[in-house]
């Protein structure tokens, strides 16, 4: 169960840090705007602190891993 758990917790850190060009994205998009003027500089910070660690090209290997496991 631990395991099952860390893998879980794993996943998910990986896809969050592999989506920060899309949260910036949606953040874009939020209305209001009062809100969206907010969220923005937190949302780019954490893009380029994902680029600039290379933890976003770990969702597309993420991504072809579980391509290769769902192969019969």
């Amino acid at each position: 169960m631990p395991r099952t758990l860390a893998a879980f917790l794993l996943g998910l850190l990986v896809l969050g840090l592999g989506n920060a060009p899309g949260l910036t994205a949606w953040v874009r998009d939020v209305k209001p705007a009062a809100l969206a003027d907010r969220l923005l500089p937190a949302a780019e910070a954490w893009q380029r602190l994902t680029e600039s660690l290379g933890t976003d090209r770990y969702l597309a290997w993420l991504r072809a891993r579980r391509g290769d496991l769902l192969e019969p």
